[in-house]
């Protein structure tokens, strides 16, 4: 198991990075770059229900924190934005602590 970072030893910018990393890493091909903030992440496939399984995994493995069901929704996971959004809102959840 790795070791968790904390949210704000990096702030929006680091998880935004983290996020944008690792989703061109696992879903695009090889050799592909070029998601950006506002890229619309479900409309263009990136995210399907198991890429946004993994990514929830990955929020879970890298910050310690836990992402409840009902904050599961297209909203949250609209671009990479959002998605950074929602960590930073998590960390200041005591509930959302895995």
């Amino acid at each position: 198991m790795s070791e968790t970072t904390p949210v704000s030893a990096g702030g929006h910018d680091a998880v935004l990075k983290e996020v944008k990393d690792f989703l061109e890493a696992r879903f695009l091909p090889e050799g592909e770059t070029g998601i950006e903030a506002t890229t619309p992440l479900l409309e263009w496939g990136i995210l399907t229900s198991i890429s946004t399984t993994e990514l929830i995994a990955f929020i879970q493995d890298r910050y310690g924190l836990f992402v409840p069901p009902e904050m599961i929704v297209g909203s949250n996971f609209k671009n990479l934005e959002k998605i950074t959004e929602l960590v930073l809102s998590l960390e200041n959840d005591p509930l959302a602590r895995a």
